[in-house]
């Protein structure tokens, strides 16, 4: 059997839901999506399967798909020598784990889009992330590498087979092995453990744990807070404190519209890869709300509050469901959609008000944007506090609260001006595990802040979950435009069921146990 040499006007993507997925419907790649017909094609044609792992809001996802998998000759390679498999990491985390750990095997690092070459029974031999599309210096092109796969499979089996048994044996011994053993309660020494490699790793001049980039630590945010209100150690505290307040000063942090974008690609959390994450918003503003607990600091209030008016207002089904993601790129450039010329802050805020503001938020001529990111856009700035506003305002000669006031008053009008701009792409599926993040989220901020209208929000999402993403009886890992597919994995039933409970402390209504 030989593979169609062809240019469809569709592949088999188009009869999915996944935005991932349809992303890539169109493409002259022959793509399957998992599914058993994909193994038996690549049995009756002798050839591997490529594997292509990524999510909609993926930067060098698209990247990789414009360079490699839009282009014709490439297209042609891969269809005559493989079978294409296509997989949204996002719906599929039990395939995203087991071939992310393959190449982590097999390269020592990982990441998306995840490159993964399999046997016809799905055994790993080789793998990688992003290709370029030609040769480079650090690095062979994609074509290049498919080439040598292929060739390395027609002469060379018998090293192929013995690669693929020593990385499927690596994963077994990963997913099974003795040091996973426990009880499943992390008794005090393991937590002991855990907090002294935070200590250690700990960046006191920024915050967050270890070097670029930098994720939002938001596992170690909750231990330290919990630990904290056990032990009453300040040092814990002051852990955290540094970490927040990092974050909501950096250009992670969306002053303009709320909430925070995925990671920062330097120390100090000025640089942003752009893309905004469901599950990363509710687990920060979670965290924040708890600084405000047991600070009174109003900054950490503030930034809770508009992460949680950002997901109201941009990350809502008109049902009340929440949606997963928003892209790092608009119009084909990551960051355009939120990226500032000084120019268009003055024309937006008056001359007085704009030269204000830019001196507030670090907005240039020259562009600090370009100082940090070599070869892009010249004259364009991320909005990000150098130090807290309070300094700011005795610069100023202003109090603290009417400079706030003010710059409220500009992040608006700016906020409307950027509304007007091309959107970055919104990966409108829901899933229940990030759903129930939110869910819990809004319900203990609610709570806590006592702001009705985070409860009642939560709520409406709850009802919806449980209205749309379960089906003879079991819950549903994803649903979008209409159809609930999946069965849910571990992580929709703990964090919705954990979300559920935090509804029911925030409402005393027995239906959220």
């Amino acid at each position: 059997m030989t593979a169609p040499d062809r240019r469809p006007e569709t592949n088999r993507l188009v009869r999915e839901q996944s935005p991932y997925l349809l992303q890539h419907a169109h493409n002259p790649v022959d793509w399957y999506p998992w599914e058993p017909e994909a193994f038996a094609a690549a049995a009756a044609r002798d050839v591997p399967i490529f594997l292509s792992v990524g999510y909609s809001t993926c930067h060098w996802c698209h990247v990789m798909a414009h360079e490699s998998f839009e282009n014709l000759a490439i297209a042609r390679l891969l269809n005559e020598h493989f079978v294409p498999v296509k997989v949204d990491r996002e719906e599929r985390p039990d395939i995203d784990e087991m071939y992310l750990g393959a190449t982590q095997v097999l390269t020592g690092h990982g990441g998306w889009p995840n490159s993964v070459w399999l046997t016809p029974d799905r055994r790993p031999f080789f793998a990688g992330t992003y290709f370029p599309p030609e040769d480079r210096p650090d690095r062979p092109g994609f074509p290049t590498v498919l080439r040598r796969i292929a060739a390395w499979w027609a002469t060379e089996r018998r090293h192929v087979e013995a690669q693929a048994d020593e990385v499927t044996d690596a994963l077994r011994r990963m997913a099974g092995g003795s040091h996973m053993a426990g009880s499943g309660r992390a008794g005090r020494e393991r937590v002991a453990a855990a907090l002294a490699e935070l200590r250690r790793t700990f960046d006191p001049r920024h915050g967050g744990f270890g070097t670029r980039p930098k994720f939002p630590p938001h596992g170690a945010l909750a231990l330290l807070l919990h630990e904290f209100e056990l032990t009453g150690d300040r040092e814990l505290l002051g852990m955290v404190t540094r970490t927040l307040d990092g974050l909501r000063l950096g250009g992670i942090h969306d002053h303009v519209g709320g909430g925070f974008a995925r990671y920062a690609t330097d120390e100090r959390w000025f640089l942003p890869h752009f893309e905004k994450m469901l599950y990363d918003n509710a687990q920060l503003a979670r965290a924040y709300v708890d600084a405000w607990r047991l600070t009174g600091t109003e900054d950490y209030r503030r930034a809770a509050e508009r992460t949680f008016m950002w997901v109201l207002r941009e990350m809502r089904h008109g049902e009340g469901a929440f949606y997963s993601a928003w892209d790092a790129d608009s119009e084909g450039e990551e960051g355009k959609f939120y990226l500032w010329r000084r120019a268009e802050v003055r024309e937006a805020l008056g001359t007085a008000e704009g030269e204000l503001f830019c001196r507030v938020y670090g907005v240039s001529e020259a562009g600090n944007y370009c100082e940090e990111a070599t070869g892009r856009r010249p004259g364009t700035n991320i909005v990000y506090l150098e130090q807290p506003l309070e300094a700011t305002a005795a610069r100023e000669g202003l109090a603290p609260a009417a400079l706030q006031a003010r710059m409220d008053d500009a992040l608006e009008k700016l906020r409307a001006v950027r509304s007007r701009r091309v959107r970055p792409h919104l990966d409108d599926k829901v899933l229940a595990s990030w759903n129930g993040l939110m869910i819990g989220s809004l319900a203990h901020g609610g709570r806590v802040l006592g702001e009705p209208r985070y409860v009642a929000a939560a709520a409406a999402a709850a009802r919806f979950v449980l209205a749309h993403l379960r089906a003879g009886g079991r819950l549903r890992r994803s649903w979008r435009a209409g159809e609930a597919k999946l069965n849910a994995y571990l992580d929709d039933h703990v964090f919705l069921a954990h979300g559920l409970l935090d509804l029911h402390e925030a409402t005393g209504e027995a239906v959220w146990r």
